[in-house]
């Protein structure tokens, strides 16, 4: 009996060393796996996407192109972000890339990027960049989804009587942007501000902003809008100097041309608006227009106009 118990002892302990042994195998072997694995030299995240921007076509934006420069525009080296900036800005002057700009995230990144604070020259320089690439990019409708939601931004870098690069680029997106009626939704409520901009004595601000207000001038919707808005005191005066010989001739085009299109909208309207005979402050611009003054003001231009197309 004894001997049996010795026996089986015997099996019992012969059994633990081995299953101690195989254990420790195990782990010792699982140990030196897994450090290899983690020791094994890996290609950095970095150089992948930059393995994918060396393949950059400016005509034909890949989309894993496109997404390796929408990283890369996180980095924290302004200097560095204007180079792929101007990747993006060449590749809008193709309408094939629109759509992977958009679903790439670049678009939303970009805008995202705009700084209406700016003073430094390095990031004015970047919101100008931004702003030529979005201009080209608005002439597709499908953009607009995403503009909406930072017009206000852009807006307030153009909103200046005083010139800066960045704010005619602003100004040039908005013209683009009123180039649909869905665009000219966008810009509704911001008519008041745009005649408050006419007063800029800066011609390439002033032939931006009448850019705007022309194109809305022609959407059916935003032309009521502009007659009902309150025009600023100096609007006559404006005017005036955008027919001016200090100013380039076709600002001069421009001024007679959004008069014309004001004008023609309320010249067969009920003779009882003509009541008024002087611009009263607070006026809309139907009241101002139907003033006697300014509506012998407004036929000159109108005529000015149809003489310069006779010619």
């Amino acid at each position: 009996m004894i001997s049996v118990n010795r026996s089986a002892l015997a099996v019992i302990a012969t059994c633990s060393v081995a299953f101690v042994t195989f254990a420790g195998y195990l782990i010792f072997y699982h140990r030196k796996a897994l450090a290899k694995f983690v020791q094994k030299p890996r290609k950095p995240k970095s150089e992948n996407i930059l393995s994918y921007v060396k393949r950059f076509q400016k005509d034909n934006l890949e989309p894993k192109v496109a997404e390796a420069i929408e990283t890369l525009l996180s980095c924290s080296d302004v200097t560095v972000r204007h180079g792929f900036l101007f990747m993006l800005h060449q590749a809008s002057s193709f309408t094939r890339n629109y759509s992977v700009i958009r679903s790439s995230g670049c678009l939303e990144k970009m805008l995202s990027l705009l700084d209406t604070e700016a003073v430094e020259p390095k990031i004015k320089r970047q919101n100008l960049i931004i702003l030529q690439t979005v201009t080209n990019l608005a002439c597709d409708e499908s953009t607009l989804d995403t503009l909406q939601i930072y017009l206000e931004t852009i807006f307030r870098i153009g909103s200046t009587t005083d010139y800066s690069d960045q704010a005619c680029a602003a100004l040039q997106l908005l013209c683009n942007i009123a180039l649909t009626p869905r665009g000219c939704r966008l810009l509704d409520g911001k008519a008041q501000k745009l005649l408050e901009l006419l007063a800029t004595r800066d011609p390439y601000m002033l032939r931006q902003i009448l850019s705007v207000l022309i194109n809305l001038s022609c959407d059916t919707i935003s032309l009521e809008l502009l007659l009902q808005t309150v025009v600023p005191d100096d609007l006559m005066e404006a005017f005036v100097f955008a027919l001016s010989p200090s100013v380039q001739p076709l600002i001069s085009v421009q001024a007679v041309t959004l008069m014309k299109n004001l004008y023609n909208s309320v010249r067969d309207r009920d003779s009882s608006h003509r009541a008024r005979q002087i611009v009263l402050p607070g006026c809309t611009m139907l009241d101002f227009l139907l003033v006697s003054e300014v509506e012998q003001f407004s036929v000159a231009l109108v005529w000015m106009l149809h003489s310069e197309t006779d010619i």
